[in-house]
């Protein structure tokens, strides 16, 4: 895999630089250990586990996070109660294990592919002490800044520890945020202005999720939606436009996705859990809360046919695309599908999705062996389907590519890192890896 990375930077360096414009979400990020925090202000492990919608008060956090941690997922949710928020990020501060780190779906991205030279704008808000102090100077920020920074306790936890009843099976980690900035993402009119002069390769979308169980008034979701897909359709179709998907909760607002973000997305990125909670909502019109955290390559290929086969069989309105390409990254292994003609590179970036996962969690630019495991099976099937065929695992050639019907798939295995340094901004720093390769 470090063959194919060499050899698609060597690319890059031969041609101009890719031009990337990013949206929206900009936050600090407060990263600490869960556990610490819940202890430091007296939050005991409940009597039961429930996926409460919003956190209104201590039992709720108590409740949501043992369900999440139980089962090891990535999670999201709107703190409600402003004092709770605010005592718990004023308690955070405190500790010994926070950092305090600039993140955000678009701010994560854009460092990624700021490391992987590209020239790169991000849409946020921000105060300019951050801009200053934490954001690297060879990235642009557009959007007027604000007199405070949202907010994000990215509370993360060990794998295979045990919190009174509950345990977690890995490590991962639960956001709580209580926004006031990035659900509206207000910086999209400064997006438009920059994309109609610079003419990026990629936008990318993202940070939606920030939008699941907010308390907007009257129509005001609806309008922004409204806005962002009227841009997405003003944009050149030579411009290729990507949505990072995210923790979306809300029937409402994944209902909301459905009509103004995915018709409009020639690619997806997604996580395990993503992927089953877009087919059921594709297929069954319902959301799914939780999915297993460790799923088969089988399993995994069989749901992107799907969704690929019922997002294509949509019609077009006007100015609206097709998807082209899917990019699933889950703990052990990277999945990709395009479509035949359209993304160039794609085992490539399979592969350097693949690496820049086991960099980002390990939280070193090198690729520590001793340090990480492999996850994966020595091969896999290409479908659950009867008398499906196999496909072998080979260390000399570790990505796998194949064709079917109109679209190419590639699977990459992940050095999965041992000695975690973190996990939150993960999924977007592997999306950025893999499309800085075909860019």
């Amino acid at each position: 895999m470090l063959a194919l990375e060499k050899r698609s930077r060597a690319r890059l360096q031969q041609g101009p630089r890719p031009r990337i414009a990013i949206g929206f979400e900009a936050t600090v990020d407060l990263s600490l250990n869960a556990l610490e925090l819940l202890k430091a202000i007296g939050i005991a492990p409940p009597a039961r586990m429930y996926p409460h919608d919003a956190i209104e008060n201590e039992t709720a956090l108590a409740e949501t996070f043992a369900y999440f941690y139980a089962h090891s997922v990535a999670s999201s949710r709107y703190v409600a109660n402003k004092e709770l928020f605010r005592k718990l990020s004023n308690l955070a501060r405190k500790l010994e294990s926070t950092r305090a780190i600039i993140g955000g779906t678009a701010v994560a991205f854009a460092i990624r592919f700021a490391k992987e030279q590209c020239d790169t704008v991000v849409a946020g808000r921000m105060t300019k002490a951050t801009v200053e102090d934490l954001l690297p100077g060879n990235i642009t920020i557009i959007g007027s800044q604000v007199p405070e920074d949202d907010i994000h306790l990215l509370l993360e936890f060990p794998g295979d520890e045990p919190w009174g009843e509950f345990t977690s099976q890995r490590a991962n980690r639960m956001v709580l945020h209580s926004d006031e900035h990035n659900p509206y993402f207000t910086a999209l009119e400064d997006l438009k202005t920059n994309t109609e002069q610079v003419k990026p390769n990629v936008v990318v979308i993202g940070g939606l999720h920030m939008m699941d169980n907010f308390p907007y008034k009257g129509n005001q979701r609806i309008e922004r939606f409204t806005e962002l897909s009227n841009y997405l359709g003003s944009l050149e179709k030579e411009t290729k436009i990507h949505f990072e998907m995210g923790v979306f909760h809300e029937f409402e607002l994944f209902s909301n996705l459905l009509e103004y973000v995915f018709p409009y997305s020639d690619s997806i990125g997604m996580n395990e859990q993503d992927l089953p909670n877009l087919l059921s909502m594709l297929k069954f019109n319902n959301i799914t809360k939780v999915s297993t955290q460790k799923p088969r390559v089988a399993v995994v290929l069989d749901q992107m046919r799907q969704v690929y086969t019922l997002l294509r069989s949509k019609e077009l309105h006007p100015n609206q695309r097709h998807v082209t390409r899917i990019h699933l990254h889950t703990l052990a292994f990277q999945a990709m599908l395009t479509t035949k003609g359209t993304w160039e590179n794609a085992k490539s970036a399979t592969a350097k999705a693949s690496l820049t996962a086991t960099r980002h969690v390990c939280g070193s630019r090198y690729i520590e062996t001793h340090k990480s495991k492999v996850l994966m099976d020595d091969s896999f099937s290409l479908s659950v389907t009867q008398n499906s065929n196999r496909v072998p695992f080979n260390a000399e050639n570790p990505v796998s590519c194949w064709e079917e019907k109109d679209y190419e798939f590639c699977v990459a295995p992940v050095l999965v890192c041992t000695e975690i340094k973190q996990t939150a901004g993960g999924g977007d720093n592997i999306s950025a890896g893999g499309l800085s390769v075909q860019s």
